[in-house]
């Protein structure tokens, strides 16, 4: 997997690949990072594998209240093989040693073991911040280097 900094474009030409339809009142994984904050405080990085091309995206913005959060999508057909936590791994390396963040939050849905499991493989830690979402309750979490 090569993982490069992009435009936030290349992020959307890959959630095109998610067909599946949202719950109501559900937003894509990639919503919250539109128009948040100026380019200059986020960052998307493309996950790309050879021959495939772009089959996910880590995606950085300001979270409001701490520090800046991340986000991590792959395309359903490639999920489950590690892409997730391999891209994450690389991105966070990146956001500390290139953007110079020290300091990240995540949150992911009650029910999605899956991204609980990827967020806790790269080392994140949970605040005990829950909040209301549109299809449930999202956990908080943090990341320090």
């Amino acid at each position: 997997m090569m993982i490069r900094h992009s435009p936030f474009e290349d992020a959307l030409r890959a959630a095109r690949l998610d067909l599946r339809p949202l719950a109501a009142g559900a937003l894509s994984p990639l919503a919250p990072f539109l128009g948040r904050a100026a380019p200059e405080r986020c960052a998307t990085l493309a996950l790309d594998l050879p021959d495939e091309g772009t089959v996910g995206a880590v995606a950085f913005a300001p979270d409001g209240v701490l520090a800046t959060e991340v986000t991590c999508w792959i395309a359903p057909t490639y999920r489950g093989r590690g892409y997730a936590s391999e891209g994450l791994r690389a991105a966070l390396a990146w956001a500390r040693d290139v953007w110079g963040r020290r300091c990240l939050t995540a949150r992911h849905h009650e029910e999605a073991g899956a991204a609980a499991r990827v967020l806790i493989k790269a080392g994140f830690l949970y605040t005990g911040r829950v909040e209301a979402a549109p299809c449930g309750h999202a956990r908080w979490m943090v990341w320090l280097a």
